[in-house]
């Protein structure tokens, strides 16, 4: 994190106040961290946007967020100009708590609303009452100097009544503050155990459940300038692997491959979905080992494939796809695989949709592979995209041990997911990729399809 992307930044905090507010059981959404650039916390980019260096809290409630961190970190917040910032010296503790305070709990937000709209029915009956008012007001005026004493303590005494149960309210309400832990989603888990137990011994009268439901809701959910990032991200993915497939010729190794695409992001200064010495990955033909492997020797021999899984990271957010190529011209076995591949991606593709659940899509897709006579494909039809590759939430997964809950969730509109799978063969990998942001009523491409083999 190196500029303040404030528009962004305002856009997704607003976002955040709003999940907040929808999420049952949670008064605010805490963001502890310390020392960012060494141990990073995944949410902190698109809540504050630089690194920190003394332990900080963001705080967000449902009308309201309040960032407190060192002194020497504040600066930078207060020329973000999104949050209240509260700074200190020796101690988080106690801005904290006082932050924590003020933006209560639920209920106690709902006796304040009750007050005031109490106090708007005590206004209309005052004014109603007016006239019998002025009627009465020598014998009135009586009483009220004979009570003079009686009712300036009955009204202080009501005052602290009032203010008491106020500041009691966030205690013995229990305030509910959703921390940045989650059993099986890696982008909701940034917060250390270290920061947990301390943030225990900081604020031990508050209830801590996960904050996952929330990050998902905020980094799941993509605005419109989050996906004009990604579709330009997807866009300059397929444009460099045009370029170096326009260069090759029959010695080109996959290292060779790979350098290139390298040198052309050094020179427009732009950055890889995932480790730089292995995106992106690069196949050559029968021989080539498929995974998350680095590049070797290998070379393509006629009809053979040249498989690569890649994705540029611009303006900080990132692509995922994989493209094929063919060394001269396919076999109809080459070109059958294909058409079977392609046909299981459709099938996934199909059932993906608001509200499926995302093993359903899985299944969709590895039964249409399988029922065509390929073996299933170990890993999960398809992942979120966002500032990562792998930017956490629902996975379109089986309900493998490996996966936990993420395949059990709900697909939503505005979610960006991959759809991948494919089939070794003794010409190379027939992997595809691909990459759609679900709508309303279905979904659109990011860039578009794969649907025939490429020549080289």
């Amino acid at each position: 994190m190196t500029r303040l992307d404030t528009a962004l930044i305002r856009e997704k905090v607003a976002q955040s106040r709003q999940v907040v507010a929808e999420t049952d059981g949670v008064d605010a959404w805490l963001t502890f961290c310390r020392e960012t650039d060494e141990v990073a916390e995944p949410a902190l980019p698109y809540i504050l946007g630089f690194d920190i260096v003394w332990p900080t809290a963001v705080v967000i409630g449902p009308e309201s967020s309040t960032v407190v961190l060192g002194r020497h970190d504040a600066p930078t917040a207060e020329e973000l100009d999104v949050h209240e910032v509260r700074s200190y010296d020796e101690s988080i503790e106690t801005p904290l708590r006082e932050t924590l305070d003020e933006v209560g709990t639920s209920s106690s937000r709902a006796d304040g609303a009750s007050d005031a709209a109490a106090a708007d029915g005590a206004s209309d009956a005052a004014a109603a009452d007016g006239a019998s008012d002025a009627a009465a007001a020598d014998s009135a005026s009586d009483a009220a100097a004979a009570d003079s004493a009686s009712d300036t303590t009955t009204g202080n005494s009501a005052s602290d009544a009032t203010t008491g149960n106020s500041a009691s309210d966030t205690t013995a309400g229990r305030q509910t503050v959703a921390l940045n832990y989650d059993r099986d989603d890696n982008t909701a888990d940034g917060l250390s155990h270290g920061l947990y137990r301390r943030l225990q011994d900081l604020l031990p009268e508050r209830e801590f459940v996960s904050a996952g439901d929330i990050v998902r809701g905020v980094r799941g959910l993509k605005s419109e300038t989050e996906l004009e990032r990604v579709r330009r991200a997807a866009e300059t993915t397929e444009e460099l692997l045009q370029t170096a497939t326009s260069t090759w010729d029959p010695d080109t190794t996959e290292a060779a491959f790979a350098s290139f695409v390298h040198d052309r992001l050094q020179e427009r200064d732009l950055g890889t979905a995932w480790a730089w010495d292995y995106c992106p990955t690069v196949h050559m033909g029968g021989d080539s080992e498929v995974g998350h492997t680095m590049p070797g020797e290998h070379t393509l021999s006629e009809g053979e494939l040249l498989h690569v899984d890649f994705g540029v990271r611009r303006d900080d957010y990132a692509a995922d796809i994989q493209r094929l190529w063919v060394r001269g011209e396919p076999s109809a076995a080459l070109r059958s695989v294909f058409r079977d591949v392609r046909a299981a991606i459709d099938a996934g593709h199909e059932r993906l949709e608001p509200g499926v659940v995302g093993h359903e899509v899985d299944t969709a897709a590895r039964a249409e592979l399988t029922d065509r006579g390929h073996p299933p494909f170990q890993h999960a039809f398809g992942h979120q995209v966002g500032r990562v590759a792998h930017d956490g939430g629902t996975l379109l997964a089986p309900e493998w041990e490996r996966y936990g809950e993420a395949p059990r969730g709900e697909v939503r509109a505005g979610e960006i997911y991959t759809m991948e799978l494919g089939v070794d063969t003794e010409w190379g990998y027939v992997g595809q990729e691909e990459m759609v942001r679900v709508t309303e009523t279905g979904t659109e491409w990011v860039v578009a399809p794969q649907t025939r083999l490429r020549r080289l």
